[in-house]
């Protein structure tokens, strides 16, 4: 059922009423929310320095062996992201490379998708045109989505959910229905280094969907610590605002496979790796400082933004100390490998990323939550 809202600032005024009077004690409860993600980004920031390795690195081996550690599950649960490495070889990764670039110049692919509504989405981020082209169906994408490789990588990381709970069963685990993406290339020195800090997956509706807030019902009854951002439950039912770039399908993971080498700096995926970000943001939207009529900047259609005026301890704190620093240790670590990207809801898409010479052999996954959902 299609989400539709007709006076977007009353409904924000009479959610926000309502929010504020199940939780009168909202300010202190979001004062325990940000000690908590600071001790979150001090853990963080310990291993990067100790050399560790900030989000989890699992081999596609592994995976396919069924052998993951079950402490290293428990830390993709706590990161909401991992690195899975290896799941193409290089040959196969330059094989698709060349073809999509070829795909894209045979076509004229950078003057026609120039303007893509798809962009529009990101339009009120800092960087609002991150090469996407509105492609979903060239040959190496659809061979990755249909491949094995993939098909084990989307059913380890779904099992990964809480699939049953509030006794009902959400979605099967082992069921990776086919999704179409788009693709991302960044050409070598591109001025665009990416997005600004955001959450896709859903914007205004997080508080004004009933079913959105059936997810998060015990954050916003002030019971954030039995809050788990793996547990499926009323996911599979929530809604959100027609958009040309915002699909209603459930996924666990989000992300993407990398085709070429990035380097540190180059603008490749960035998240804050804690799997409850969104407690702080979904809080943060309540507290007394924010208009009446805003849910600190959120729009419709909209990609949701992480912004220094409201989310100064997600930015600085964990954007910058984490995000840049930690990301810098992964992108080193994953330079050379073929990267599978997934953040917290299943996406088994295809963006090609910068186009190089050599080719990377890495995977990489990602949590939803303060970049995309499901958080």
């Amino acid at each position: 059922m299609a989400f539709e809202i007709d006076n977007l600032a009353e409904a924000i005024r009479s959610t926000k009423k309502a929010l504020r009077k199940a939780l009168p004690n909202h300010a202190e409860v979001f004062r325990q929310v940000e000690a908590e993600m600071r001790r979150r980004v001090d853990i963080i920031v310990k291993e990067r320095e100790a050399g560790q390795s900030v989000v989890p690195i699992v081999q596609f081996s592994d995976v396919k062996a069924g052998t993951v550690p079950a402490d290293l599950i428990a830390k993709i649960k706590d990161r909401g992201a991992c690195v899975i490495r290896e799941t193409f070889d290089t040959a196969q990764a330059q094989t698709w490379d060349n073809e999509i670039a070829t795909y894209v110049e045979e076509n004229g692919l950078d003057a026609k998708l120039a303007n893509a509504a798809e962009d529009k989405y990101f339009g009120t981020l800092a960087s609002a045109k991150p090469q996407i082209y509105g492609i979903y169906w060239s040959r190496p994408q659809v061979q990755a989505r249909q491949s094995e490789q993939l098909t084990r990588v989307r059913v380890f990381l779904n099992n990964l959910w809480q699939a049953e709970s509030e006794g009902r069963r959400h979605f099967d685990p082992n069921v990776v229905p086919v999704y179409a993406d788009r693709i991302r290339r960044r050409p070598p020195g591109s001025a665009s280094l990416g997005l600004s800090p955001h959450v896709d997956g859903g914007s205004v509706e997080r508080w004004l969907d009933e079913n959105f807030r059936k997810v998060y019902r015990h954050v916003f009854s002030g019971d954030w610590l039995k809050y788990n951002a793996f547990d499926a439950a009323f996911r599979p039912e929530v809604r959100e605002l027609p958009s040309p770039a915002v699909c209603s399908m459930f996924r666990t993971f989000q992300g993407w496979t990398a085709l070429t080498r990035q380097g540190q700096g180059d603008g490749t995926l960035q998240l804050i790796p804690i799997a409850e970000s969104m407690v702080y943001v979904l809080l943060r939207a309540l507290q007394d400082d924010v208009p009446e009529d805003d849910l600190c900047g959120a729009a419709p259609g909209r990609a949701l933004s992480v912004n220094p005026q409201y989310h100064t301890q997600s930015r600085t704190s964990t954007a910058e100390r984490v995000t840049a620093t930690s990301c810098t240790s992964l992108q080193r670590r994953a330079a050379q490998r073929t990267q599978r990207t997934l953040r917290n809801r299943l996406h088994p898409s295809y963006p090609a990323k910068r186009r190089q010479t050599s080719p990377p052999t890495t995977s990489k996954s990602t949590s939803k939550d303060v970049e995309r959902k499901r958080t």
